[in-house]
Parts: C-alpha cells; structure tokens; sequence
C-alpha cells in the first residue's frame, strides 16, 4: 500500500489536486521496505497498544511515550484524542452506541453528522483527493469502511487522513488519524506515515467490551437535628 499511497499522492500533487486514475498492480511483486527507507518519523519505533476502557477499543500507536492522551467524558467533545506534536500526528476514536441495527452506511451518516467525517461535497468539491476508498472488515467482524485522503492546506502544508468507519449491531466505531508535513517536498513522508496508520493502528484495531459504568453511590441518611 505504501507504493499506491506514495504514487498517487505524487500525481495528485502533479495534476494539481485531481483525483489520479487507478493504475493497474505492477506485475512483479514489490520489494519490501526498510527501516532505512521509512520517512514517517517512526522509523524502528516499537508499537504499543493504547486501550479506551470506556470504549473496549484497543489500537496500536508506533513511539507509544511521546503521544498524550486524553480518553475522557467531559473532554475533547467525548472523544479519545492522542497526540504525536513531533509529527503533527493527532489519533481520534469514538465509538456510539446506537438505538437501531446499523451497518457502515449508517455510522457514515453518523460521523458526518458530529463533523469528524466529511461530506460527499466537500470531497466533490476537490477539498480531499483520495488515495484509497475500500470496504473493511475491522475491527473483526464489523462492516467497514477504510479512506484515506490528502488535502492541501493554507500555506502549501498537506495533511493525510486514514478513516475508519465501522458498525455492528447498535454500535459506531470512527477512528480518524491526521498527519501534517510542511510541504510536497515531505510528501513521501506523509505517504509512510499514512500506510503505517493505515496498517497497523486501523488495520489491527479491535473492540471488546467497554468498562461498565460505576455505580452511583447511595445518598447518605440524614437524621433528626440533634441525633449523630
């Protein structure tokens, strides 16, 4: 994927921001990459899982001391938010429990609907140039679906996105990676880190059973004034 990923960053950047045509898969496989090729920042560095108790959701994170967190109810709009500032990397996850059946479709609308995915316009409208758009069954056992998009921003910056919108059952999953490089001149590196996000920390995300609530505690008894 890095191969795709970096190829059709580059003649999107070339065309000037149009959406490149598919290109058939070369013939021969491709050689694998080595830590020495990797531009993403994270070269060699270990992955480690990150769990959301409130959510059940586990994920991998490459360099896993130098991200802060923040898994909170009453931050970041309810969202578990870590953060890379030496690569510009922010990691966004929210899972919503649902009152209906819902599939990807459904978790779509609603992750257009909190702001984090965006609308079918803004893509038409040539704000997002697309690199991969494919269904995916992760975490295991949940319908799918995986894009992963540029965009240029204000100043010549390009930033990378991986989406990763899920449902089952009466439950959405929305993990969101966005990564910043300063210019084209670093879009190689946008592309690794890209297909590094795409394949280990969206790629391998698993929910399990989110922590049950605590319980609220009794309100203490209040007797007569003048009795202890």
């Amino acid at each position: 994927m890095r191969a795709l990923v970096a190829a059709g960053m580059l003649a999107a950047i070339g065309c000037g921001g149009t959406t490149p045509s598919p290109q058939p898969p070369p013939a021969a496989k491709p050689v694998a990459t080595s830590a020495s090729d990797d531009r993403s920042g994270f070269a060699q560095a270990e992955f480690k899982a990150l769990r959301s108790d409130r959510f059940g959701v586990t994920f991998l994170l490459p360099d896993r001391p130098a991200w802060t967190v923040v898994d909170r109810d009453d931050q970041a709009a309810g969202w578990l938010v870590a953060t890379h500032a030496p690569t510009s990397t922010t990691v966004r996850v929210r899972k919503f429990d649902e009152t209906t059946l819902v599939g990807r479709r459904e978790c779509e609308l609603r992750a257009q609907l909190v702001g984090e995915l965006p609308k079918p316009e803004a893509v038409e409208a040539g704000h997002f140039t697309t690199l991969v758009d494919e269904p995916l069954h992760r975490p295991v056992g949940w319908d799918g679906r995986r894009w992963i998009a540029f965009e240029t921003l204000a100043g010549g910056r390009l930033a990378g996105h991986v989406f990763l919108v899920s449902g089952r059952q009466h439950a959405c999953l929305v993990v969101h990676v966005r990564t910043e490089v300063r210019s084209d001149v670093d879009a190689e590196a946008l592309a690794d880190r890209l297909e590094l996000f795409s394949s280990r920390t969206v790629g391998q995300v698993v929910v399990d059973r989110a922590k049950e609530p605590e319980p609220l505690l009794p309100t203490p008894k209040v007797g007569p004034p003048g009795l202890p």
